[in-house]
């Protein structure tokens, strides 16, 4: 109990927390040294052959939109909602906007790209294109 204590008081002084600081630094400092940077879920990994085929007409339609308004990727959609495009192949606006970060917005003004791949690439019915293990 004495040490839990002792470190609360460190963590709530101003030297404390300066040191917990450095310390949270330094910890950064070395991951950064190291080249590691995180990089979100390889959803690719979740995909088959066609389903990651999909996957990249996708991302290719997400730059597109990107380099037009001159933003990077993630703003136009994030990795996620590619990944469930693939998944859940929506045909329609409606089941465009259950998609994982698709709103009203993105649904209106992208909606009929994503679709328009979708349903070139699938023929207009679902397929299943997600492996079931990982």
């Amino acid at each position: 109990m004495t040490i839990a204590a002792d470190l609360l008081y460190k963590v709530y002084t101003q030297d404390g927390w300066a040191a917990v600081v450095n310390s949270v630094d330094e910890k950064m400092r070395r991951v950064q040294r190291k080249g590691r940077r995180f990089q979100g879920e390889d959803y690719l990994k979740w995909l088959d052959d066609e389903g990651k085929n999909l996957y990249g007409e996708l991302r290719q339609v997400r730059s597109a939109f990107a380099a037009q308004k001159q933003l990077p990727p993630y703003f136009i959609c994030v990795s996620r909602a590619l990944y469930e495009m693939c998944r859940e192949q929506p045909l329609n606006k409606e089941e465009l906007k259950q998609v994982y970060g698709i709103g009203e917005k993105s649904a209106e003004e992208y909606g009929d790209a994503f679709i328009g791949k979708i349903r070139e690439f699938t023929g207009g019915t679902k397929k299943t294109l997600v492996l079931e293990y990982a």
